[in-house]
């Protein structure tokens, strides 16, 4: 089988120098998270093709990731020397009637994605931020409904939708640390006024804002459809209030 996708594209998409998985997770963690290309025997622009001996129609998700594994060592060397490590695979893979987009498991470099899936941004921003060890962000009792952060729905394209993670997500993340204010009116008795400007307008920010307002397991964010967020899918241009349904790993709540 073959990837819709040629490795180019794969390169493209994940490293280009427009709207890629880059510069989206640059610009969403205000420069504190860069991907760079891998280099290496048998890869080029940071993509390598791997060909599997075996069947890879009906095989069960650990067999084939072992598969994977071991000829990912065998063709490119040590996982050691990679931070990430994203597979492709062609449509077709695993059982026919199970369908699947993409995985990833918690605090692991490797995630696993269904033919173009593999150059989707909103589907790899949100495996890999499974890999950096947060989990989905809901609505409701819906696990993927929280449509203001990419660790809900993903959508195929290549180039968007353009968003960002939630209140909770980049305080798990800590990407906005020194933009951050706690409280606890419960414990301290005291109440807060203050501002609480638009995470995309960090580097503009005043020493008197807060991008993320944390209030014991809530966390309040400005959602502002602008710049690297501009394509935001639910409640632009509103103030998001989610709440930590345990740590990092677990669901959140909008």
């Amino acid at each position: 089988s073959t990837m819709t996708l040629s490795s180019a594209e794969l390169s493209e998409s994940t490293f280009g120098n427009g709207v890629s998985l880059a510069t989206q997770v640059h610009r969403c963690s205000n420069g504190k998270l860069q991907f760079v290309p891998a280099t290496g025997t048998n890869i080029q622009g940071g993509v390598g093709e791997l060909y599997l001996d075996e069947p890879t129609i009906n095989i069960a998700p650990k067999n084939l990731q072992t598969a994977l594994r071991e000829a990912f060592v065998d063709h490119f060397g040590s996982e050691d020397n990679f931070d990430l490590i994203a597979f492709c695979l062609p449509k077709g893979t695993g059982s026919p009637d199970r369908g699947w987009i993409a995985y990833a498991y918690r605090d692991t470099k490797f995630s696993y994605y269904n033919d173009e899936w593999g150059g989707s941004l909103t589907s790899r921003m949100h495996e890999i931020g499974h890999c950096m060890g947060v989990g989905h962000s809901g609505e409701g009792d819906l696990d993927y409904e929280d449509r203001s952060c990419v660790m809900g729905v993903s959508f195929v394209s290549k180039d968007g939708p353009q968003e960002c993670y939630n209140g909770w997500r980049h305080f798990a993340l800590d990407w906005y640390a020194d933009r951050e204010l706690g409280v606890d009116p419960v414990h301290s008795g005291e109440s807060w006024g203050g501002k609480l400007a638009a995470f995309v307008d960090y580097e503009d920010m005043k020493d008197d804002h807060y991008a993320i307002v944390n209030v014991r397991d809530v966390y309040l964010q400005y959602n502002l459809a602008d710049k690297h967020n501009w394509e935001v899918g639910e409640r632009a241009d509103e103030i998001t209030i989610v709440r930590a349904m345990g740590d990092a790993e677990e669901p959140s709540s909008l």
